[in-house]
């Protein structure tokens, strides 16, 4: 870590229209003069936590739109009137910010992959993947070959927050003991999933459930009656509980007001994952 941070804080970024533009988005003409798929590292700034390394990256998203039969002229309505379903799809350049930061405070590397505008599980994968390689790439230039291979496991933290009394959990995916599949969701800001009258009673009836997928928020005061909701997502799937070694090896933190929140959310992820690991430690 130390050899990282002491890298990349002689490291000066290439020019680029992304360098001279940051923070603020590129045209769409200038955009399309960027290579595709290929971060290019537009700032380093030193955090209390660590140091950031921010990308910028061009990428193809495919938007799809339902559209109404409304939005089109009365010739063509009368062509389409027998289709119960209009799906436009739509593909576009656009400039994500993705980050990488050296965690002095944890002894980590996170990365924060931008996948705003609800892209697609396969898309958030090739995001990631994009970021670590160009990470590694640039680590290489400064001596030290593939520092990010092996991801940390995430999945310990779902059961361990579910458990737990933090925050309200509003989407739950979850098997039982006789391997009944389970997926509730709950989007009243004032109920918590735990304790729904449903839910509650389901869950005193079996000894046990095992969950794979996980949502919880927390109601943080930011002025009088004023809250914001920052959002906690395991974006996990039944599948992986069949598997030899349970991994998930992503977290999604959306609606944030700020990087307050995120730090906020993140620590709740890092902090269960902690005390599980000292549990393991003093059991050995």
């Amino acid at each position: 870590m130390k050899h990282l941070i002491a890298g990349f804080n002689q490291y000066d970024p290439e020019e680029s229209p992304l360098v001279d533009h940051f923070p603020f988005l590129l045209s769409e003409e200038d955009l399309l003069q960027i290579e595709p798929d290929e971060p290019l590292l537009v700032k380093i700034e030193t955090l209390d936590i660590g140091l950031a390394l921010i990308f910028c990256t061009r990428r193809l998203v495919t938007e799809r739109k339902e559209l109404s039969l409304d939005d089109f002229c009365e010739e063509t309505r009368n062509e389409l009137s027998g289709y119960e379903e209009i799906i436009a799809v739509k593909h576009t350049n656009r400039q994500f910010f993705d980050v990488v930061v050296l965690r002095t405070d944890l002894s980590a590397v996170e990365i924060r992959a931008d996948v705003s505008g609800n892209i697609p599980s396969a898309f958030r994968t090739i995001a990631f993947r994009q970021i670590r390689n160009k990470f590694n790439e640039l680590a290489g230039e400064l001596g030290i070959e593939s520092p990010l291979e092996e991801m940390l496991n995430l999945y310990p933290a779902v059961e361990k927050l579910y458990d737990s009394t933090e925050g309200r959990v509003c989407e739950l995916g979850f098997i039982t003991d006789e391997n009944s599949i389970k997926h509730e969701r709950q989007r009243r800001k004032e109920v918590d999933l735990r304790t729904e009258t449903y839910h509650h009673a389901g869950r005193n009836a079996v000894p046990h459930i095992t969950p794979y997928r996980l949502g919880i928020c927390w109601d943080i005061p930011i002025a009088e009656d004023v809250q914001i909701r920052p959002e906690l997502f395991f974006p996990g799937h039944v599948r992986l509980l069949s598997e030899e070694t349970q991994l998930l090896e992503s977290a999604i933190i959306t609606k944030c007001s700020g990087l307050t929140d995120y730090e906020f959310i993140f620590r709740k992820v890092s902090e269960s994952l902690d005390e599980l690991n000292q549990h393991a430690t003093n059991n050995r």
